[in-house]
């Protein structure tokens, strides 16, 4: 995905809207299929869940309760 939004990025600012029309559209068909979207939702949940883990880590740490 990172790749594509970079290449996106690219033809929007040398100015070739075809391709990157073209791109945008390959990145929503791809975005779009339920297998990838349960992919993506599990890896947020994930980064969700490992936040709030060092969150309270830092704030054991702080009070002296780690």
């Amino acid at each position: 995905m990172d790749l594509y939004s970079a290449a996106i990025e690219y033809y929007g600012f040398v100015d070739n809207p075809e391709q990157c029309f073209n791109l945008q559209k390959r990145m929503q068909s791809i975005l779009v299929r339920p297998y990838i979207l349960d992919s993506l939702t599990r890896f947020e949940d994930e980064r969700i869940a490992r936040e709030a883990a060092e969150k309270e880590r830092i704030r054991a740490e702080k009070e002296g309760t780690f």
